[in-house]
């Protein structure tokens, strides 16, 4: 009987850093794939390397299903796969020069030029994996794509750290010893041949900015207005707040149908991460109103979840002239903010 494998883990829930040695239960080299597709390729890596531990990164739910199901049959328990972006993941779950290899193959082109700025491999995201690459670690990427390779084959060249590992800027098919992806596949039959990079980590000392970590300290005000809670419901529309790099889209209001309480469904967008959430006005005696995030999704503390749970207790106050803060913890302050 295949043993139980470990669901998704959600990359925003996780510890900043995550401890691998615990997660695993064990003390392994470590061997990243961002974008795992259809989960083969992140399979064989882990059945190729089985003293290793191996952590697939996928922001799309159907691979991660995919890969769930096929760990499950094979009762495969040297990987741990990850819901999210790979740069937000790079950045708060990894320790500088902790990863033995990382892998990318065949993310999306995304062909229109107007579209380039989503492509995965970005001279940013390059910089990330040389700072959590150990020295002699590499870099696996490939494409089918000839105007992508020559942007990765640019932005491997000037990443700080990193050596091309081949006599050549690429080769044109893949290495012994890795099993083709499914996309891999199509270009193949389709008469595309891809292009396969590997550069590995020098011992060039480069900067190695440290994990993100978080003030877990929850967002929190409370206003006394003489407003009701229907008045409150009445007073808001759906408005968009922007504050240098963040974005935080108030975009309904619902009410309690057994709560003295108000939900806005509020989607916040900042620098490395994405949060879809609920803020709670809460009523409580004295004609005091509670601001703060509710309990929905498990949501984190970032810089922008402070700023939005600031800016909607903000509105709240200012609805009414005797409007009051009573309480009020948040981290950062909406200088320069906006309202379009």
């Amino acid at each position: 009987m295949a043993r139980a494998v470990l669901p998704t883990l959600n990359a925003m829930q996780l510890p900043f850093p995550t401890d691998w040695t615990g997660v695993f239960g064990r003390a392994a080299p470590l061997a990243v794939e961002i974008g795992f597709g259809d989960g083969k390729f992140l399979h064989h890596l882990a059945r190729q390397q089985p003293t290793w531990n191996v952590v697939g990164i996928e922001r799309a739910h159907a691979p991660l299903t995919w890969t769930e199901k096929r760990l499950q049959r094979t009762g495969l328990s040297t990987v741990r796969l990850v819901y999210g972006e790979g740069l937000m993941a790079l950045h708060c779950l990894f320790q500088p020069e902790q990863v033995r290899a990382f892998h990318l193959n065949f993310s999306d082109p995304w062909h229109k030029k107007r579209h380039h700025a989503r492509r995965l491999v970005t001279t940013e995201l390059l910089h990330a994996i040389a700072s959590r690459l150990e020295p002699g670690g590499a870099v696996y990427i490939a494409t089918d794509i000839e105007p992508y390779a020559q942007q990765i084959d640019l932005a491997l060249q000037a990443t700080p750290g990193l050596a091309n590992a081949y006599g050549a800027p690429f080769l044109r098919e893949r290495e012994p010893g890795f099993s083709q992806t499914r996309y891999e596949r199509k270009a193949l039959a389709a008469g595309r041949i891809p292009f396969y990079f590997r550069y590995q980590r020098t011992s060039t000392p480069i900067d190695h900015p440290p994990p993100v970590k978080l003030d877990e300290t929850m967002p929190n005000a409370v206003i006394q207005t003489p407003l009701s809670l229907q008045a409150i419901q009445d007073a808001f529309t759906p408005h968009i707040l922007r504050n240098g790099p963040r974005t935080v889209h108030y975009m309904e209001l619902y009410r309690s149908t057994q709560y003295p309480s108000l939900l806005v469904d509020t989607f916040i967008d900042e620098p490395l991460f994405k949060q879809h959430l609920m803020l709670l006005i809460q009523e409580r005696s004295g004609g005091e109103f509670v601001v703060r995030m509710a309990e929905v999704g498990l949501p984190r503390a970032t810089d922008g979840a402070h700023e939005a749970v600031n800016h909607l207790a903000e509105w709240l106050r200012t609805l009414h002239p005797k409007g009051q803060y009573r309480h009020q913890k948040v981290k950062t302050v909406l200088d320069g903010a906006s309202e379009p």
